[in-house]
This record gives structure tokens, sequence and C-alpha cells, in this order.
């Protein structure tokens, strides 16, 4: 399905594509800068900032936390080193399904893997799994 583009939008990224900067853009359309990082990043363009299109927000962590609720399975990903030949060390990974004891910490998520190991898990680490970031 094609993504429909209304004439502004066209301006703003062509505007974009010749090297004009954001207040520029702002200014000869008639629209604050903040509606001219809506229509850059909403076709992929920069965003304000560039932490911003990459980090881990607020809302994703509590998202996470709703989902893991005490005595569900979850996914998680267990890191394994494996040694191999003269020192060489390699990290694999294996997605696992855990059972959740405790949710309490702002931080952490405590953890019961297949095998009976306890194991305190990151908030972010989960919103990566769940994302499909490993």
């Amino acid at each position: 399905m094609k993504e429909r583009k209304n004439s502004t939008e066209k301006l703003v990224l062509q505007l974009y594509m010749e090297g004009k900067s954001v207040a520029d853009i702002a200014d000869k359309i008639g629209k604050t800068e903040s509606t001219v990082y809506t229509y850059l990043s909403r076709n992929g363009k920069p965003q304000r900032s560039k932490n911003r299109a990459q980090g881990i927000s607020t809302w994703r962590i509590t998202q996470a936390r709703n989902k893991a609720q005490v005595g569900k399975w979850i996914r998680v990903k267990s890191v394994k080193r494996l040694m191999f030949g003269e020192g060489n060390i390699k990290l694999g990974g294996v997605p696992v399904m855990a059972r959740v004891l405790s949710k309490a910490s702002k931080h952490f998520c405590l953890v019961e893997l297949p095998g009976g190991t306890q194991e305190c898990i990151l908030w972010t680490d989960m919103v990566g799994e769940s994302m499909d970031r490993y």
C-alpha cells in the first residue's frame, strides 16, 4: 500500500533534499519547526534528536513491566560464553522461556530459568527482547 503525501509534506521533503535547514523550511512554508520535524521523521529523515530515534522510552519499559505478570512465562535471552580452541571466546545467546518471580524492583525483574536458576533481567533488556532486537 502506497503512502499518500500532501503538498506541504512533499514541499518539506523537496526543500530538505535541496539542503535547506529546518528553520528555513519552517519559515518558507509558514509552519512551526515541530511540524517540519514531524514530516521529516514520518519519511525516515533525521529527527530533532538522534537519541530519540534510537533510545528506549519510559513508556516502553512500563509496557514491558505490565506485560510481565508474576507467575507468567516470558521470553528472555540467555547469554552464554563458549570457549573455542586457544582462548577464543564466542558469545552465544538462546531465547528461553522464564517464569517471572518478582517485579518489585524498578530496574530489574527476577525470573526463574528452565533449569531452576534464578536470574535478574534488566527491564531495558526485556524491552529489547519483546521488540526482537536480538
